[in-house]
């Protein structure tokens, strides 16, 4: 696991916490197109509600203005339980989702979400205790990766603090790989 994030519990209300785990330029040479371009996000979830904006961040590496060029990695939970995660290519929002309820409130989660950024034909995997779960692709594919730029990277929430994850989350780790097999268990 990455020396950036430190394996501890933190609770979180919904609202304006978060904790930063550094600049978007650390993290974009880690996972970025300034490292191998390829993530695995490990994570204890507990939801206890939709947090900010209904839209509760797991993680946000990177956002800017919400302006196409900048560069984003992040995921969050939806009202129903849907596990989405989010990124750019050619300055386009490429949206990928779980086709079912992923997890539930007030109940432990393990939830691995790994991808490759190498082609934009690819669409992330995402685990919930140790089971893959269907993805749906919302948005085509892309030919150039915008990778992560502009703001801090945060777990919990964004750089701004208007989507707040409300529960906690435990033992968060980033790899610059894709985890398979056993890595996955729990």
């Amino acid at each position: 696991p990455s020396i950036y994030v430190q394996t501890a519990s933190c609770g979180f209300d919904g609202a304006d916490m978060g904790v930063n785990i550094g600049t978007a330029a650390v993290w974009n040479d880690i996972i970025g197109d300034g490292g191998t371009s390829k993530m695995s996000f490990s994570m204890w979830v507990y939801k206890v509600g939709d947090g900010g904006g209904s839209l509760g961040r797991l993680f946000e590496f990177g956002r800017g203005n919400e302006a196409a060029a900048d560069g984003i990695v992040r995921a969050w939970t939806t009202a129903t339980e849907l596990i989405w995660f989010n990124t750019l290519w050619d300055d386009t929002w490429k949206d990928f989702y779980t086709s079912a309820a992923a997890i539930s409130l007030n109940t432990w989660a393990h939830v691995v979400i790994t991808y490759d950024a190498t082609a934009g034909a690819n669409v992330p995997k995402i685990y919930v205790n140790g089971v893959e779960q269907t993805v749906t692709a919302q948005d085509s594919a892309g030919s150039d990766w915008n990778a992560i730029k502009v703001t801090d990277a945060c777990i919990g929430n964004y750089k701004g603090g208007s989507y707040g994850f409300n529960g906690q989350l435990s033992d968060v780790a980033v790899w610059n790989d894709i985890l398979s097999g056993n890595l996955l268990n729990v």
